[in-house]
């Protein structure tokens, strides 16, 4: 869940270009005049930032009220939230100023290679980091305003409360030309809206399958592995006379033996979001006593000691999610033109572990590069589903791999599921004890490295020999 290694900064160090820079130098190419984004959920917002680069007019629907705050579409929106490292470069890319303008509007900032975070997972508290780390603490409610307003100020986004009913095509149905949408106040009539790209960011909920199959397009097949996770979060007054040496808390699981987890997470207004989750139907309960007697039940102490004298400032909010769930859009051989699909509408994540956005905020660039380089008739969508698949493999690995380390896990095992799960228990205890294995875990867990840095000839030397130095008498790491 946390993002753990130099903010802003690329495998080799370097700061990432803004993307808005290559406007001014001339390199943006205009594909058309009208451009459609279904929902205005952080994949549709940064989705929207990149259309408005190639496109005279941007229309974003959205089906909820934007001054809503946590919007209904969205109710792990209400839970802690973090931006993994490769997202927020990402992110930086459009937006350069952004991440200095929520510190300055109240986003708490972390440094991991200090005592800012505390981090327990499987059975040790994990190092810190080697390098100065950066990261902005905030609900997504207020990160989503931030961007929000961004793009309010760019004169090619228009904004409407719209619900999509379908997609409109051409006569052979082989492009999609817009879309029918039904106004959510009494007395108003449906009406169409053009465009020459339409881009669904809806969410897991997405239609957009159903739309497909509506013009004879087969369905894409889905993956997913069931974990069955349930959230309760809450409020609570950050202490302010004796207030603890860090700014951000995790308490992880050991799994397979141990199921819950808890987040403390310092977020704008002197406060701090708790949340307490709980695999394999182990749900956190939404009454007071329950609340603490599940943070009591933690693998550390840390969590309870400091909220059970806290004050709260809201009641508890429940979430539960059933599957990791992965619609394979890449391997259609049919698709119409005119048409992408982007995040939870293509790949829903375990929101444990913090991926969901950051994979949104790859994809916007992926499909910047995708336009800016140009597409002929029947390539754009087929270049985009697998740029995104190239995205998701790794974090998809990552997040079910984890999860698979519970028996009673649902779904495929992939090969050597075994061996897997021996050797990443060993890597996340070694995390407590050797700086090179803590640094690779905490590049990969933030997509700046790919999942075989973790297993790499001298990363696999040091997990075995910190696991049989562990494994001696009197050697045991906690």
């Amino acid at each position: 869940m946390f993002p753990p290694t130099s903010l802003f900064e690329n495998d080799a160090g370097a700061t990432a270009m803004p993307l808005a820079a290559t406007l001014s130098q001339g390199r943006i190419v205009q594909q058309g005049k009208n451009a459609i984004v279904i929902g205005a959920s952080m994949a549709g917002l940064l989705t929207a930032r990149v259309l408005a680069d190639f496109y005279e007019q941007v229309r974003i629907l959205e089906r909820d009220p934007l001054e809503s705050g946590t919007r209904q579409g969205v109710p792990q929106g209400r839970h802690v939230h973090v931006m993994l490292v490769g997202g927020a470069n990402a992110i930086q890319s459009l937006f350069p100023a952004l991440f200095d303008e929520l510190a300055q509007r109240g986003a708490v900032v972390a440094d991991f290679s200090t005592k800012d975070v505390f981090w327990f997972h499987h059975g040790v508290r994990k190092l810190p980091a080697t390098v100065p780390v950066k990261m902005y603490c905030m609900t997504r409610p207020f990160l989503e305003q931030q961007v929000r307003e961004r793009l309010m100020s760019l004169p090619n986004i228009i904004w409407h409360n719209r619900s999509v009913q379908r997609l409109l095509a051409d006569e052979k149905q082989t492009r999609i030309t817009g879309v029918s949408v039904e106004p959510l106040k009494a007395g108003k009539a449906a009406e169409t809206l053009e465009a020459d790209l339409v881009i669904d960011a809806s969410g897991r909920g997405s239609r957009a399958s159903q739309w497909l199959e509506e013009l004879g397009y087969a369905k894409p097949s889905e993956t997913s592995v069931g974990i069955h996770i349930g959230y309760a979060s809450r409020f609570f007054e950050r202490p302010k006379k004796i207030p603890p040496d860090w700014k951000i808390l995790g308490v992880y699981t050991q799994a397979p033996t141990t199921r819950k987890y808890g987040v403390i997470q310092s977020v704008e207004g002197n406060r701090w979001l708790v949340t307490l989750a709980g695999n394999l139907r182990d749900y956190p309960p939404a009454d007071e006593a329950g609340f603490l007697e599940f943070a009591r039940q933690l693998d550390h102490p840390e969590l309870y000691t400091w909220i059970h004298n806290a004050t709260p400032l809201s009641g508890i909010v429940t979430h539960r999610f059933p599957t990791h769930l992965w619609r394979r859009y890449e391997q259609l051989s049919r698709f119409p033109d005119g048409f992408l699909i982007v995040g939870d509408a293509v790949c829903s994540f375990n929101p444990i572990y913090g991926q969901g956005m950051s994979v949104s905020a790859l994809e916007a660039q992926a499909l910047h590069r995708c336009l800016g380089e140009g597409f002929t008739r029947n390539t754009l969508w087929r270049r985009f589903f697998q740029s995104a698949a190239d995205i998701i493999k790794s974090p998809w690995m990552l997040g079910t791999g984890a999860d698979f380390l519970y028996p009673q896990t649902e779904g495929t095992r992939p090969f050597a599921t075994n061996f897997l799960n021996w050797y990443t228990s060993r890597l996340y205890r070694a995390c407590g004890s050797d700086p090179l294995i803590a640094t690779r875990f905490y590049e990969v867990m933030n997509m700046l490295k790919g999942p075989t840095t973790i297993f790499g000839p001298r990363v696999f030397m040091h997990v075995l020999a910190t696991a049989k130095s562990q494994s001696q008498p009197g050697r045991a790491n906690n």
